[in-house]
């Protein structure tokens, strides 16, 4: 499929899915860079643990409490850092259904209005009611399932590479201590 061809299918599968779907579309798009931002810290806490323990180095004339607090200090920082956006990819995931729904109601009152308009002889009229209805649903619940998938495998990963050099920074603070 050339460029153009895909941009013309996209455009009149938009076109056929409604206002809603164009919602739908952006509601996808905003996920997916957050998500994009979130695997691109993958790669700063894997190295993590050489962060924390730089952080133990810089300050070694210190006790092992004091040492411990600066290092939660850090923690917390790259704990935020870790939870930014994760409100709002859920919040658009949880969306995108609403709105595939919303969508479904659209496309079934534009079919009964060409039913009242022109009753049941025309098939194709009724046929792009029932496509605009299907189309959001679909696109609904497309959006919705990979984004919650791939936010909670990177939420995980998030959470086991900072666990992991948590786990190492505490073992050096009492290596430390002795």
């Amino acid at each position: 499929m050339t460029k153009m061809a895909f941009w013309e299918w996209l455009f009149h599968f938009v076109s056929k899915g409604g206002p809603v779907l164009v919602v739908i579309f952006f509601v996808g798009a905003w996920a997916w860079l957050l998500l994009l931002d979130r695997m691109l810290l993958l790669p700063k806490f894997a190295r993590l643990s050489k962060q924390y323990q730089s952080k133990i180095n810089e300050n070694k004339n210190y006790d092992g409490e004091s040492l411990r607090l600066i290092l939660e200090e850090q923690r917390f920082n790259h704990q935020y850092t870790m939870s930014k956006h994760q409100s709002t990819i859920a919040k658009l995931a949880a969306l995108a259904p609403l709105l595939g729904l919303l969508g479904t109601v659209s496309g079934m009152t534009h079919t009964f209005q060409t039913i009242t308009r022109f009753g049941f002889g025309n098939p194709v009229l009724l046929a792009e009611g029932i496509s605009e209805a299907l189309l959001t649903t679909e696109a609904g619940l497309l959006v919705a399932f990979p984004v919650v998938i791939c936010a909670n495998i990177v939420r995980h990963s998030l959470l086991n590479l900072e666990q992991k050099a948590w786990t190492l920074a505490l073992q050096e603070v009492q290596n430390h201590e002795l």
